[in-house]
Order: structure tokens, then sequence, then C-alpha cells
């Protein structure tokens, strides 16, 4: 754990240092720096191009209306409660796809962009499932949030058993930052990660991330308070307690999302 003088930080970097990105990740494994924030990573004329092509794409808004959470994409956990919620989260992969290459059109895949970085140390690529002759995962969430979102954790081993990438022995989360509200919206990093007497605190019973943990719980664990700018790449231990800060704008907060699983010195990318 890091000292209790809060002093639990991100490290940022530069676009054009992946050398230096991937030496950081085992420190960000052992919980040492809170995140690490890789500025610009997108250009301006990149993010212009993904912005009109959003104007053709209809966000998915949750029905938990509470906290303003939408999406284009899948995402595992969304399937995994669900009866043969393997198989259908798979099918469902190659539609997502589409919708997520079209938003991508004319630019330089921000999903390809993440794995190249990465390769110049790593083998990156997309995770891929062996149960079901290596089916492609979906990789490319987009989140769109209007207010504050619940205190969660992400962890494939707690919430997704049988599935291939919970057997990895790291687990990072890859928000791509696509436009930022006026003000609020940043991501909060707590230095506690999940164990199984946190449970106790959990009021999700069937789908992860509908009401969260309780706010308080943490107390006062250190955390870091990351607010980036459109075009920044954040990655960051999702087995950490985390959260998005209360969001002040009309304008909804949206991030490329993917997780990066880390297993035998490769890495793996999905959502």
């Amino acid at each position: 754990m890091a000292n209790r003088e809060n002093q639990w930080n991100a490290v940022q970097i530069g676009p054009n240092d992946p050398a230096e990105a991937c030496a950081l990740l085992p420190e960000l494994a052992r919980n040492e720096i809170a995140a690490i924030k890789i500025g610009h990573f997108l250009g301006e004329q990149e993010l212009a191009v993904i912005s009109a092509n959003m104007q053709n794409q209809t966000i998915a808004w949750y029905a938990n209306k509470t906290n303003q959470q939408g999406r284009i994409g899948i995402n595992a956990t969304g399937f995994s409660h669900l009866p043969d919620g393997k198989k259908k989260y798979f099918d469902a992969t190659p539609a997502a796809e589409d919708d997520r290459d079209a938003i991508f059109d004319g630019t330089h895949s921000p999903i390809n962009k993440i794995v190249e970085f990465f390769g110049h140390v790593f083998d990156t690529k997309i995770a891929t499932e062996p149960e079901l002759a290596q089916a492609r995962y979906f990789a490319g969430l987009i989140r769109a949030m209007g207010a504050k979102s619940t205190l969660h954790f992400d962890y494939a081993p707690k919430q997704l058993p049988g599935w291939s990438v919970a057997d990895a022995d790291e687990q990072f989360g890859l928000v791509l930052y696509l436009q930022m509200p006026e003000a609020g919206g940043a991501l909060n990093i707590y230095d506690h990660p999940w164990t199984p007497e946190d449970e106790s605190h959990n009021n999700d019973h069937v789908e992860k991330g509908t009401f969260g943990f309780d706010e308080d719980f943490l107390g006062d664990t250190p955390h870091a308070s990351v607010l980036p700018s459109e075009g920044d790449l954040v990655v960051f231990r999702t087995r950490n307690f985390h959260q998005v800060d209360e969001i002040h704008s009309d304008r909804p907060r949206l991030g490329l999302t993917t997780f990066m699983s880390q297993q035998a010195g490769a890495l793996a990318l999905w959502s």
C-alpha cells in the first residue's frame, strides 16, 4: 500500500514514450503509482474525425438514470450474469466491432494504436477465448457519463469466472478520453485493491455496477484524482476501487475504454 500521506499519484508521460509506459506497468501492478497518464495520445485531427463520426451513433443509456451512464459497444460483465452469457457476448461481438469501427472511419483506429504502442515492448493483441475456437473479445467500449459514477472495481477473476481473461496475472484499465465536460469528471482511484471482505459493502446483487459499493466504506483511504484532457490515455489497476467524480456540464464525458490483461509477459485487450 502507498503511504498514508496521500502521496500516491499518477505519472504523466508523452505519447512518444511507449518504452517508459511499459516500464511503469510493474510499478502500477504493485500499487506504487496510481496511474499512468499518456498525454495527447490522440491529436486534435484524430479527435475531430471521431467526434464527427459520433454524430451518426446512438448512445444506449442505461435504465439506471441516477448516474446517467450510457455506452456504445458491449462489455463482458454485462453478459456474465445471463444464461449462456458467454456465447451471447461473442455472438454480439462482430456487430459491436462494426459500430466501433464506423466511429474510427477516416482515422487510425485507437484500438490498433494502443496495440502498437504497448507492442513496442510486449506481445500485445486482442484477447481470445480458447473455449470458443479462439473467438475474439470485443475491445473498445465507449462510455458516456453525464454524472458521477458508482464506486466499483473491475477484476475478471471475481466477475468473469470461467472466461479466459480471468486467468491473467494482472488487469489494467485504459480510458482514452474523446470528450470531457466543461467541469468535473475526474477519475478517482483509491489505494485499496478489492478483497472478498469488501463484498459486505457491495449493493450489486445481479449485474455489476448498477448500484456499486457504499461510498463511505473506504474512509480516508489515500486516492489519486486524475483529471485528463481530451486525447489523453489513462492506465490504472482496475482491482483498485475507482469512481468518476461529479460532472458539472450538459456535455457528457466520453471515454473509449478497454481492459488490458497481462499474462506470461503478454498483454491482451478486451471490454
